[in-house]
């Protein structure tokens, strides 16, 4: 069978619902800020992977996670493709620290800020993914 690894995509929202945590990797499209991602590990759920990878990229804690969608992905980091598992998490704390190892910043938004930013780049000096990625349409589902 091809191979096809899975990656966890999470909109995490913060504790009173006002917010949604957002970073950026070094490697992304300078402005670019999306939602965290990461590989499920082997005998992992789904869930635990949100958990697990929004806890080591920003140390926010999180409780309930929902997965409400999914994107192939046929050009994934290390060449094969990746199945894209979109989930909604409700964060448990608020403090980010970011992980400098895999992250380049981690920041909460507000709603205002996440609409200007996919209207205009300049408005804000940041953007989100585009149309084509499931992580454009977790942030305009929240």
């Amino acid at each position: 069978y091809p191979r096809t690894d899975p990656v966890v995509i999470m909109l995490v929202e913060s504790p009173d619902g006002r917010r949604a945590l957002l970073g950026r990797n070094r490697k992304f499209t300078p402005g670019m800020y999306t939602c965290l991602s990461g590989f499920v590990d082997q005998c992992e759920s789904v869930e635990e992977a949100v958990r697990r990878e929004v806890f080591e990229e920003s140390r926010v804690l999180v409780a309930g996670v929902a997965v409400v969608g999914s994107q192939p992905w046929p050009v994934g980091r290390y060449g094969g493709c990746e199945l894209m598992l979109g989930c909604m998490a409700q964060a448990r704390s608020y403090e980010v620290l970011v992980n400098t190892d895999e992250m380049e910043d981690v920041q909460w938004y507000d709603k205002d800020e996440l609409r200007a930013a996919e209207a205009s780049l300049e408005q804000l000096g940041f953007f989100i993914p585009p149309p084509l990625a499931i992580a454009h349409h977790l942030i305009r589902a929240w």
